[in-house]
């Protein structure tokens, strides 16, 4: 089944009352590329119902440290929110995910006072394209039954939705995978060992070459290495 003008119509008038009409996308890509990083906080992991504000909001102002733009879009709920970045090309999943962990990281130590309970998971929430599916969904914003309740839409700093929707994605500024790999370094040399690095930044770093462990020197285990307890 193709995504024709229909589908994309259906999405934003909202017409269906049981949200039948609602698009979502995959974000992994053949050859485990994305084009973008969306951050995923909700309400339910914690006591205080407004926390995940805070929490999206520390993330947010550690992207802008680091010059990185990102944008907040309230989910559908209202519950929670997701927390976007747009790549300029496609990028390994794995260095794309790695440049999120870091920057929670980063905003952890610069934020001790803020537990991120809130933060659920990234999109995509894997590294590779699972045998036999498509890894995790995420429903596209400006589902048209949820923007009328002021949600599914992107907000401002204040979660104010913008008046304009659609000037607001016009101004939307993409990250390119040189930024991404630079912001990664800078924070290693702060948080060094917090990251597993993409494979093809470190055979980069290494001269594309590998280093293999010979068979005979791998330890094994077997029962009496473990106790009853």
């Amino acid at each position: 089944m193709s995504l024709t003008d229909n589908y994309i119509y259906n999405h934003l008038a909202g017409r269906d009352e049981f949200s039948r009409d609602v698009i979502g996308l995959y974000p992994l890509i053949d050859g485990n590329l994305c084009k973008f990083l969306a951050m995923d906080f909700d309400s339910h992991a914690t006591k205080n119902q407004l926390a995940w504000k805070d929490d999206i909001l520390a993330v947010y102002n550690t992207y802008s440290d680091f010059g990185i733009n990102s944008y907040i879009e309230i989910s559908r709920s209202g519950n929670g929110g997701h927390l976007w970045i747009f790549f300029e090309e496609n990028i390994s999943t794995r260095l794309a995910r790695n440049l999120g962990t870091e920057i929670i990281k980063a905003a952890m130590q610069k934020r001790h006072s803020i537990p991120f309970e809130s933060f659920d998971r990234f999109f995509p929430n894997q590294d590779e394209i699972p045998k036999g599916g498509y890894g995790n969904l995420i429903a596209l914003p400006l589902q048209g039954r949820a923007v009328k309740e002021g949600h599914s839409a992107f907000v401002n700093e204040s979660f104010i939705p913008y008046e304009d929707q659609w000037l607001f994605l016009s101004s939307i500024q993409k990250v390119s995978e040189r930024v991404v790999r630079s912001t990664i370094s800078e924070i290693e040399k702060s948080l060094p060992d917090f990251v597993e690095k993409d494979e093809s930044e470190v055979q980069a770093k290494q001269g594309n070459s590998k280093v293999n462990i010979p068979a005979d020197n791998k330890e094994s285990l077997n029962q009496s290495d473990f106790s009853d307890t």
